[in-house]
């Protein structure tokens, strides 16, 4: 997801729907986003800006496509109309959440906060701040895994909050931890991408052709790269 960011605005103060992994569409749509600053005219992005929102959200689509056993209908539509206000790009995703979240399911959802970001770097060798909610997010799941949720792989279960009194040590593995998760997680994102990479480099082409793709030219490109593949 690409918000349209400024400096009065912290992104905690936006909240989406959580239904789907990735960027929301009920979100978009519902997004109460303080209006006024946001105003009109909108600014006019060059074909670099724009190349790297197209790789930004591709990324997103693809990822979530892979990561969730290719299903039918799983992204919905991809945009980066520049016109809308408050968001400039999102991927949108069915609800395919699962109720009862895992480990597993908590790490492809951190993958596919990441990679965004991650095609940025991989197709215009460089990344931008339109990422900072993706990691807001992706950290957050890391850092419950680790400290809320009983999910560590190396510390006993425990729930600790900011009051909760621990040892210097313990803080320090902790945070080890949680960038070992955010780590490899990244790697595993930025792995997909790469084997996936004629997928992604044909959805952002479109993407900057069309602006919005729907479901359909979603999977076609998908499904003839992995024909092709």
């Amino acid at each position: 997801m690409y918000v349209k960011s400024n400096k009065e605005t912290s992104f905690s103060s936006i909240e989406p729907n959580y239904e789907s992994i990735g960027v929301y569409i009920d979100w978009v749509k519902s997004c109460h986003c303080s209006t006024q600053l946001y105003t009109s005219p909108q600014p006019n992005y060059n074909s670099e800006e724009l190349k790297l929102l197209a790789a930004h959200e591709a990324g997103h689509a693809l990822c979530s496509f892979f990561l969730h056993g290719c299903k039918n209908g799983c992204v919905k539509e991809i945009s980066i109309d520049t016109q809308r206000e408050n968001i400039i790009g999102y991927a949108a995703t069915s609800a395919f959440t699962p109720i009862i979240k895992t480990r597993s399911s908590l790490l492809k959802e951190i993958q596919v906060l990441l990679a965004g970001r991650t095609a940025e770097l991989l197709i215009c060798e460089d990344c931008s701040e339109g990422a900072v909610n993706d990691i807001q997010r992706a950290t957050q799941i890391a850092e419950n895994i680790v400290k809320k949720w009983g999910m560590s792989q190396t510390l006993p279960p425990v729930y600790i909050e900011k009051e909760f009194r621990v040892s210097e040590e313990y803080l320090k593995m902790i945070d080890r931890e949680v960038r070992e998760v955010l780590t490899e997680q990244n790697h595993k994102s930025t792995q997909l991408l790469k084997d996936n990479i004629n997928a992604l480099e044909k959805m952002i082409a479109l993407l900057q052709e069309k602006k919005i793709l729907n479901q359909v030219e979603i999977e076609n490109i998908f499904q003839e790269c992995i024909t092709t593949n």
